[in-house]
């Protein structure tokens, strides 16, 4: 290496000793699991070098900075390639569909269209509910507590259930 390239690995290592445990505990109180935590801050902190090479971070807040903003999309892409992974395990494509099962398609447009008329926290609520992801997990991700999460799916499957109501009803007196 070049004496130039040494400086900046040199330059680089003093920063990350300066920010590495507050990146850390950052990362652990994001994901709440140590081990993950790690992986996460290795990979952005390898991602921060590559960075520096090319343009050197000014200061530690330049670089702490950088670092949590490369965590906060590390820790959706980690929630989303979980919900991913629940959806494809569930589907089967194989499948050739029955009259039965057009039927259950019919219902299920009906209630994706009435889940659009509940208010926005409902709404998302139930959205991730069905994407697979449980009320402990959805309120770790919205940055509420489980109960309040159990509440709006309580209630938003209650008023789900009267919206689909009136429209079989609405349905029945158009034939």
């Amino acid at each position: 290496m070049t004496k130039e390239a040494d400086q900046k690995a040199e330059d680089f290592r003093r920063l990350w000793l300066s920010v590495e445990s507050r990146v850390l505990a950052a990362a652990v109180r994001l994901v709440r699991n140590p081990d993950l935590a790690r992986d996460m801050v290795q990979d952005v902190a390898l991602r921060a070098l590559l960075q520096h090479r090319v343009e050197p971070f000014k200061d530690e807040e330049h670089l702490r900075r950088f670092i949590l903003r490369g965590l906060r999309w590390r820790t959706v892409d980690s929630y989303r390639s979980i919900a991913r992974r629940r959806a494809d395990s569930s589907r089967t494509s194989n499948e050739i569909p029955s009259p039965a099962s057009q039927e259950a398609s019919v219902f299920l447009n009906d209630v994706v269209s009435k889940i659009e008329e509940l208010p926005r926290r409902q709404r998302d609520v139930l959205r991730l509910t069905f994407g697979g992801f449980t009320a402990k997990e959805i309120a770790e991700k919205l940055v509420t507590k489980p109960s309040t999460i159990r509440s709006l799916l309580r209630t938003g499957r209650a008023k789900l259930v009267e919206l689909i109501g009136d429209a079989d009803e609405e349905r029945k007196e158009r034939e």
